[in-house]
């Protein structure tokens, strides 16, 4: 990875794109506007988001501020969003209707799937 020290904006050495935070090898710490994108990609609400990392809507209304930061556990599940959305994008519609109908523990089983599962597209 390379830093353009102009626009401070992280390139992937894999691909050379800027947006490719969620390459393999290559997991920088989320930042708030990475969190947001990612929560609207997925076309989730700061509740449907946090209900998904085990925390309350006011925790991720602080991320995407910047008032506060998410913890390791936290960081590396918005990493896993991440490679959905890089891998499998569709995934996303599934991921959240399997959030209403069925709840949390298999909206995340689903959602570490699409990141990880075998059958998972690679980009």
């Amino acid at each position: 990875m390379t830093a353009d020290a102009k626009a401070d904006v992280v390139h992937c050495r894999d691909c050379g794109s800027h947006k490719c935070w969620p390459c393999e090898g290559f997991e920088p710490r989320p930042g708030r506007n990475d969190i947001r994108r990612l929560r609207l990609e997925f076309q989730m609400s700061q509740v449907q988001f946090g209900q998904m990392l085990g925390v309350h809507s006011m925790t991720v209304s602080k991320w995407e501020r910047g008032v506060a930061d998410p913890t390791p556990h936290n960081e590396a599940i918005v990493v896993v969003f991440a490679k959905v959305m890089a891998r499998n994008p569709s995934a996303r519609f599934d991921v959240v209707k399997t959030l209403v109908a069925n709840g949390v523990a298999r909206a995340l089983y689903q959602l570490l799937d699409a990141a990880y599962g075998k059958d998972a597209p690679q980009h």
